[in-house]
């Protein structure tokens, strides 16, 4: 039962990050929900059992699709040797911070 309020909990969070006025949802996602989920996930699939893992990871996709996009270009520029740039975080092109 805790697993499922810390998969609660997470989803909150990623849903007031993904609504705050902040230029850091790429910082947040990457060093916040994805590591947490790594260990929320097996968490509520021992718990739960293998449908609530499903929807997890179906969630965190859904939440995290574009760094985690960017982060499979990445590996697979790693692999095939492409060129890869990460993408401007910067809400506007402007901006110096």
């Amino acid at each position: 039962m805790l697993s499922a309020l810390a998969a609660s909990l997470w989803a909150l969070g990623g849903a007031i990050v993904a609504m705050s006025n902040t230029r850091y949802h790429g910082v947040f996602a990457v060093w916040l929900f994805i590591p947490s989920a790594f260990i929320i996930i097996p968490w509520l699939g021992y718990d739960h059992g293998i449908w609530a893992t499903l929807a997890a990871l179906i969630a965190v996709g859904s939440m995290l699709r574009w760094p985690l996009y960017y982060v499979g270009k990445y590996l697979q520029s790693k692999v095939t040797g492409q060129a890869f740039s990460w993408p401007d975080w910067r809400p506007y092109k402007g901006d110096k911070g």
